[in-house]
């Protein structure tokens, strides 16, 4: 049985845990944006337009997904003149663990 402390620290420890978590499961849990950060995992440095290209959505959608994605903190973004380009945050360790299972879920064979 946990004393008071312990269970303190530990309900302590699993919501902040949870809260990241659920922060990100929410935002991929749209699957256009899901769909997007994927491409972003093959393609780094992707611009809005092709991004828009190749998921056959409208560029203001995929702008304004690409929005959340990087308010959440998955994704980093640079301008190029009137471009602008989106990359992984990869200093964020869940967006790394994200993108190894992803990876791992790739190489799978049926």
């Amino acid at each position: 049985m946990l004393t008071p402390k312990e269970h303190a620290q530990l309900k302590k420890h699993v919501s902040d845990s949870n809260r990241r978590l659920v922060e990100i499961f929410d935002t991929l849990g749209d699957t256009n944006r899901c769909n997007l950060f994927r491409v972003i995992v093959e393609r780094p440095g992707i611009n809005v337009s092709e991004a828009a290209n190749v998921l056959g959505l409208s560029v203001p959608l995929v702008s304004q997904h690409l929005k959340i994605l990087e308010q959440n903190n998955l994704l980093l973004k640079t301008k190029s003149g009137k471009e602008v380009h989106y990359k992984l945050n990869d200093k964020d360790p869940i967006v790394l663990a994200i993108v190894s299972v992803i990876s791992k879920g790739n190489n799978l064979k049926v």
